[in-house]
């Protein structure tokens, strides 16, 4: 396997080395397209809660290979000086190339690793509160080189080697709100970056500082917004319900009541089923998950009241859907259990 092997799929090691022991089936398939796809995060013990945090998403299922990426590069600022990186030296170019890249793509994290001497240098450049320690040190000789490579070089200082984390977003709005000197950096180091994908207060951000932006247009820029797309496909879904009613035998109602039912319960259907997986609280998703269940039934209720004799199957079938509403709240919970305990183990434990 190569150096992308998670600690939940095992890896073969070096030869004549014991082979990494491989988790339950079940951790394997809720952990799919999650941050632990990273080799970062089996290469050190980190703290989920700091990375839900400085991320700034709800849960740590949201997070996966797409929009949370390892930056190396962002070791070299700390081998420049304040002075050098203003003047556009080759550590700032390369902070200016990763940063166009997560801000027209919505990359919510950075990770690193720095010796621990290099941290406070490396804050110095990018600000005290925007570079975060987010797990213990490890020692160089604890690595492993099969999940986590390191350059030569520090191997040799036998340093120990801090995890970091940097938001490309606190970045961004740090140094638009900051001295003169950071905005106009910003304003040069994101020249030309598309603005297709990324966040309203990056562009904002942005625009403020004078940054020459590839401009999209407003509605392709909606289209394109994720949360957007998931309202849109709910409300359609939700729009549409009551048209199955009209071939099931038994109904004796309006089908035109039961459509307006529907319409009128779309907007907070659409509200709940999202909160009920983005929310950003548990007690958020429980309410999302209860607003989603009640609009769900309200147009079932009048179903149910202008009907008679109805097949098995309808009754099955709709009690399938509740019954997985209240399922999908709880394998994402088994998911984020399954990212949480992973991220708190130490690597030696992995082995």
């Amino acid at each position: 396997m190569s150096a992308h092997t998670s600690a939940l799929a095992g890896h073969p090691g070096q030869p004549g080395q014991q082979a990494q022991p491989a988790q339950p089936g079940y951790q394997r398939l809720l952990a799919m397209r999650s941050i632990l796809d990273l080799p970062f995060a089996h290469a050190f013990t980190l703290d989920p809660q700091l990375v839900i945090d400085i991320s700034g998403v709800a849960r740590l299922s949201e997070l996966n290979a797409k929009n949370a990426v390892t930056i190396d590069s962002l070791r070299s600022l700390a081998h420049t000086n304040t002075q050098d990186f203003y003047a556009i030296d080759d550590a700032a170019e390369a902070l200016g190339t990763a940063l166009r890249m997560a801000i027209s793509s919505r990359q919510l994290l950075w990770f690193s690793s720095l010796p621990e001497s290099d941290v406070e240098k490396v804050r110095g450049i990018l600000g005290g509160d925007i570079v975060h320690v987010v797990g213990e040190a490890l020692a160089v000789d604890k690595l492993d080189d099969d999940v986590l490579e390191l350059p030569d070089h520090l191997k040799q200082t036998g340093e120990p080697l801090v995890p970091i984390a940097v938001s490309p977003t606190e970045l961004v709005q740090t140094w638009a709100h900051g001295t003169h000197e950071q905005q106009k950096l910003l304003a040069y180091l994101m020249d030309s970056t598309n603005t297709l994908l990324m966040q309203q207060k990056n562009l904002q951000a942005l625009r403020k500082v004078g940054t020459k932006l590839i401009e999209r247009n407003p509605v392709w820029r909606l289209l394109y917004n994720p949360k957007v797309l998931a309202y849109l496909v709910v409300m359609v879904y939700s729009s549409l319900r009551a048209l199955p009613v009209v071939f099931v035998p038994g109904f004796h109602g309006n089908v035109w009541v039961l459509w307006t039912i529907d319409i009128i319960t779309a907007i907070p259907y659409t509200w709940g089923i999202v909160e009920m997986i983005t929310g950003r609280s548990f007690g958020r998703r429980m309410l999302g998950l209860l607003v989603t269940l009640v609009t769900f039934v309200s147009p079932y209720v009048y179903f149910w009241a202008n009907g008679r004799d109805y097949p098995v199957w309808v009754t099955i079938f709709v009690i399938a859907l509740i019954v997985s509403a209240c399922a999908v709240e709880y394998v994402r919970w088994l998911r984020d259990r399954v990212i949480y305990t992973v991220l708190r183990q130490p690597p030696s434990a992995r082995c």
